[in-house]
């Protein structure tokens, strides 16, 4: 029940955004490389010179670098920076639910109740929308949250916007997955 929760969420936030984007088909999609720390197969799915500028823009400014650090070393402070005092979080841990505000977000990495060893992302996607970016993933880091550890997998999902001049997180996702990931991927 949580994950059809949490994924209507995202659709709810997602679906204006996506069916604003008008006379674009998937046929159109162009594939960018953007490797980031944790995720070397990291790429970014643009249809316009408009969303590769938005995507170059959010690359080049490092913010998903930035996250990494903050997770990796546990930085309560670079995670502040990152978050939009609005953030949206919603995560499930271990089968069970958190809805989180920014400042508990950040209290759990200054607290150590929620502790990264290892980061570790797949098939990380980009893609924009206006100037959003949504970033999707598999994740399968090494994590210790409430005393237990989580080694994946996870699905990932992020919504970056670029507000007063800086990229923000205004979402947050992260959910496990107790029967593993199928993959519709082709080889």
């Amino acid at each position: 029940m949580r994950r059809r929760t949490l994924l209507l969420v995202v659709i709810l936030l997602v679906f204006p955004v996506v069916s604003s984007v008008k006379g674009q088909s998937a046929s159109q999609v162009k594939v960018i490389k953007f490797p980031v720390p944790g995720s070397q197969d990291a790429v970014g799915e643009v249809q316009t010179k408009e969303a590769q500028k938005v995507l170059e823009d959010f690359y080049q400014s490092k913010v998903l670098a930035d996250e990494y650090q903050a997770a990796t070393t546990n930085d309560p402070v670079i995670w502040n920076r990152l978050i939009s005092d609005r953030l949206v979080d919603n995560d499930e841990r271990l089968g069970t639910g958190e809805m989180l505000t920014k400042a508990q977000f950040v209290d759990n990495f200054r607290t150590g109740e929620h502790h990264h060893s290892t980061l570790h992302h797949e098939h990380v996607r980009l893609i924009a929308f206006g100037n959003t970016v949504i970033v999707t993933g598999r994740s399968y880091s090494v994590l210790q949250h409430s005393g237990s550890v989580s080694k994946g997998p996870r699905l990932l999902t992020e919504a970056w916007i670029k507000m007063d001049g800086r990229w923000q997180m205004v979402v947050h996702t992260m959910s496990d997955l107790e029967e593993g990931l199928e993959s519709r991927e082709k080889p």
